[in-house]
């Protein structure tokens, strides 16, 4: 007898026994189908893959050999993915004829990143800091009273008599437990039971309001109706969606990851404008006219939204008429595009600038006639020709520190381009020169002069303030500041441009084909550039504000197309205002300031060493968050020192001991590096470069490091900024670099 034989006789004898658990198939089947709910909770709840984790949920459910309790798990799960899943875009659950639509997205995440870029977010784990006044929120305190994942409410009707419009709103309260908790506790707290709407429990709130709880939402609306229609879409009985809205589709698509979404629909209206315009117009003519100057039946929509990013918040509008539409006035208040290429023209490191659009590219007008002596004559006329045809574009702008402060003049310039400039230097030579003459000047002529290699004509205005105009292939440019027009003749011949600027490169790239003018400024730069012209105590006034804006800029832009009008309003680097607030908490309170001792100030040891020692010490013993503090203060204490910003930002970068955990604080010394030597100086060009690269923003990277290089010439360090280069190009490609 086989030793397999006799080891399964007596297994069966064991078995038989009682002795040992006897495996069966409805065994094995158990576990496969708990190993298929843990497969399906790590899809949902870890890969992120809801559909996928669903799918396996509802094929547990068609197994009629599942255990009784795992099968409840399982539909409760799948009950709440289904929700998530046909909710995550609320549009495709509200009315298709919302007159109004919001939408709020993810406010928790946003506000927390809000309030992290402006220094009021607590870090817990941070070691607390002495001296540096602060003041935090606690990121509890955020989660705890904002973490619902969303909300909507469309209106979809207008309100009659002192009753509420027609709407509906739909709230995700998200995963927070306690969130939710406090709303279902509250809503059973103030409401009235009433009999359930598509099954679901229901509540009246103040004889007015329904509300619904389902899974995952609660939705509100005056109409029984109306949340009977939400619960239908929900669950896919209905099609009639504002999603589904082919009005609404365009509209929709300009959806993002924005906190707000707000969208005006105009389209259930149009059917009730023609005879509400009729009643309105018999009785008032003036209304007549604007009527037929706005062309209202052409009004479409407007979207507006605002929402937190990286490095800022930003809102965004944008008006839409009908393709067609005969609105007089949107036509008539239309410019052109803008002229691409005044930007070449505005040097890197300004403190801001304004360019708008005129007119259209197009070819030059007739010339001008010229007198007896070959000048040319000039009329009124031609005035008109000049600002309605001629010029294509201006830009203004201002240099960031005072340059020519020390001979009266702020450094300010205008930038025409035109179709003909040689029409438009004669004319403006013309208007110079009267000005000069009715302030005081003794000649219509210009004196000569020469800038960066230039050509440029001089006069003088108010008797002493001199104005150059420069002409450089078709642009003008003009200025009282020679150190102005270098700059702008220096960025337009060696690509020196706002394009390239850091501060304002990315808000320059995000312009639309569209775009018809852009202002934008840096509130560091500005500040700096105002300071030589202030009195000594204005001064000390500005030093602090101008450290809590030193990395900030603003940027308004509007686009005009044939039937959209848009606008853009854009904050980046926002001031960190944590020691503003907590000094004022302090004021408020009547306490000292912090970091202040009964101690006489004279008696306050206060050397240039201090910063520096206090974050090495902080450094040495690993305390690298209260380091940040120290380091954020050492920066400040640099002011504008390029030279020595540019070096603590590479050994930030470059030294093993501060084991990259300063990036973010060597991107902010090294740009101040660079805005105070106008990206002029390869080395700090290059800093710069890897700055960006190590808080990966490989476009900019590569973008600094090319302008490095041609800066470097073939001079010393060249084959190792073009192994950086390649790097850098790696990186953008996915390649992994180290």
């Amino acid at each position: 007898m086989s030793g397999t034989f006799t080891a399964s006789v007596v297994a069966l004898t064991l078995a038989a026994a009682g002795l040992i658990p006897v495996r069966t198939t409805q065994d094995e089947g158990q576990d496969r189908a708990q190993a298929a709910y843990d497969r399906a909770y790590t899809l949902e709840n870890e890969a992120h893959a809801r559909a996928e984790a669903l799918a396996l949920y509802e094929r547990l459910l068609a197994d009629d050999g599942v255990d009784p309790d795992l099968r409840a798990r399982a539909r409760s799960r799948a009950r709440l993915l289904a929700e998530d899943l046909a909710s995550a875009d609320f549009a495709a659950l509200m009315p298709g004829n919302a007159l109004v639509y919001l939408e709020l997205n993810r406010p928790g995440e946003q506000l927390s990143a809000l309030l992290g870029q402006l220094g009021l977010l607590d870090d817990p784990d941070a070691a607390p800091t002495d001296g540096a006044p602060s003041f935090a929120v606690r990121p509890e305190l955020i989660e705890g009273l904002i973490g619902i994942r969303g909300a909507a409410l469309a209106i979809t009707g207008l309100p009659t008599g002192d009753g509420p419009p027609g709407g509906v709103l739909v709230l995700h309260p998200g995963e927070d437990g306690v969130a939710r908790g406090l709303l279902e506790t509250t809503l059973a707290a103030v409401g009235r039971p009433v009999e359930p709407i598509e099954g679901q429990p229901s509540w009246r709130l103040e004889d007015q309001v329904y509300v619904t709880r389902t899974a995952r939402l609660l939705v509100a609306s005056t109409s029984r109706g109306e949340i009977a229609g939400v619960l239908r879409r929900l669950r896919g009985e209905r099609s009639d969606s504002l999603a589904a809205n082919a009005a609404m589709r365009a509209n929709l698509a300009l959806r993002g990851d924005d906190l707000v979404y707000a969208c005006l629909n105009a389209a259930p209206l149009s059917p009730m404008l023609p005879g509400l315009l009729a009643m309105g117009t018999a009785q008032n003519p003036e209304l007549a006219l604007a009527a037929a100057l706005l062309d209202v039946e052409s009004f479409q929509s407007v979207v507006v939204r605002a929402g937190v990013d990286a490095d800022g918040m930003s809102i965004d509008a944008v008006l839409r008429l009908d393709e067609g539409h005969r609105n007089l006035a949107f036509n008539f208040l239309r410019p052109a595009p803008l002229d691409r290429r005044l930007l070449h023209t505005i040097p890197a490191g300004v403190a801001g600038f304004v360019t708008a659009s005129f007119n259209e590219r197009g070819p030059a007008l007739a010339p001008l006639p010229l007198d007896a002596n070959e000048q040319p004559l000039i009329s009124g006329m031609d005035l008109g020709r000049e600002v309605f045809a001629n010029i294509v574009g201006v830009s203004v702008f201002g240099l960031d520190s005072g340059e020519g402060a020390a001979a009266g003049v702020p450094g300010v310039a205008a930038v025409l381009s035109a179709n003909d400039p040689d029409r438009s230097r004669a004319i403006w030579s013309l208007g110079l020169g009267l000005l000069g003459l009715a302030t005081g000047g003794v000649s219509l002529e210009p004196g000569e002069h020469e800038i960066a290699g230039h050509a440029a004509e001089r006069y003088v205005v108010a008797g002493h303030l001199p104005v150059f105009l420069v002409q450089h292939e078709t642009e003008l440019l003009i200025s009282p500041s020679e150190a102005a027009i270098a700059s702008a003749l220096r960025a337009r011949d060696e690509g020196r441009s706002v394009l390239v600027d850091p501060a304002f490169a990315a808000e320059l790239a995000r312009l639309d084909p569209g775009a018809t003018s852009a202002a934008m400024f840096h509130l560091g730069r500005l500040a700096q550039a105002a300071t030589p012209f202030l009195p000594e105590r204005q001064r000390a006034e500005l030093a602090p504000v101008s450290q809590l804006v030193a990395g900030t800029t603003l940027a308004v832009g509007a686009r005009h197309s044939a039937n959209e009008l848009g606008g853009r309003l854009a904050v980046h680097g926002l001031p960190r205002v944590d020691g503003l607030v907590a000094e004022l908490l302090r004021k408020r309170q009547g306490a000292p300031p912090a970091g202040r001792s009964s101690v006489p100030v004279a008696e306050v040891p206060n050397t240039p060493d201090e910063p520096q020692a206090a974050f090495e010490r902080l450094v040495q013993r690993g305390a690298f968050e209260e380091a940040r503090g120290a380091a954020t203060r050492l920066v400040q204490s640099l002011g504008d020192d390029g030279r020595a910003l540019n070096n603590f930002a590479w050994a930030l970068l470059t030294e093993e001991r501060y084991q990259q955990q300063f990036d973010a604080l060597a991107l902010r010394a090294s740009l101040r590096s660079n805005e105070v030597t106008r990206f002029e100086v390869w080395q700090y060009v290059d800093t710069l470069a890897l700055a960006y690269f190590r808080n990966g923003d490989f476009e900019a990277a590569i973008r600094l490091q090319e302008q490095a290089l041609e800066l470097v010439g073939d001079g010393t360090g060249r084959a190792e900024m073009e192994a950086s280069l390649k790097r850098y190009q790696e990186a953008r490609r996915g390649v992994v670099v180290r």
